[in-house]
């Protein structure tokens, strides 16, 4: 038990997820897309992965909040800052150029490759946490890859906010949206953008 974990925002999101899982996962089979949800403690790193037909849980072997950041700081020591504030896209961008090819490796083969389970997916959503927020995923995947790897094989990267993220945008506009109009919900199906006559 880590009461961090239990704590965790990620944790309730994931318990309370509104969206069913056969919907989740037939998004995920139809962008060839992995999703990886990461819950960092104290004590354990806890990742889910979510496969178009597979939900794998797994304990992060000899990480925690304290050696992860050490990691994160080997990798580039301007990624962790003072209070955990996250870095703008832009020095993010200028970052990717500095990685510790090392580090980035440890951290690919540690909180990526298991997750994949062999599997060459088009496109990974992760949802990060902790420190994990601080990392450039896609210049990580960049840094890690062996030398004469083809960079174009790489999967693309999508950071999720939350299990909503796992559908594309163009879905919104067949799907059934809630409105709310003078206090009262109301459905529409079809375009979220056009309201419904009341």
């Amino acid at each position: 038990q880590n009461g961090n974990l239990a704590d965790s925002l990620w944790l309730n999101r994931l318990l309370n997820n509104p969206y069913p899982l056969p919907a989740l996962q037939k998004s995920l089979a139809e962008q060839n897309a992995v999703a990886l949800v990461y819950l960092v403690g104290d004590n354990a790193v806890i990742a889910f992965a979510l496969h178009s037909d597979t939900l794998l849980a797994r304990l992060i072997p000899a990480f925690d909040r304290n050696s992860l950041r050490a990691v994160v700081e080997r990798l580039n020591p301007l990624l962790v800052l003072e209070g955990n504030l996250p870095l703008s896209d832009e020095l993010k961008s200028r970052l990717q150029f500095d990685l510790d090819r090392g580090a980035a490796r440890e951290l690919v083969e540690a909180f990526v490759n298991p997750l994949l389970m062999g599997r060459q997916p088009d496109k990974l959503i992760i949802m990060p946490d902790d420190v994990l927020c601080a990392l450039p995923f896609d210049a990580l995947l960049v840094a890690a890859h062996s030398p004469g790897a083809r960079l174009d094989k790489l999967p693309r990267i999508q950071i999720g906010l939350d299990f909503g993220d796992i559908f594309p945008q163009a879905r919104l506009d067949t799907a059934r949206v809630l409105i709310m109009a003078n206090g009262h919900a109301v459905q529409s199906a079809g375009d979220p953008t056009k309201l419904p006559e009341l």
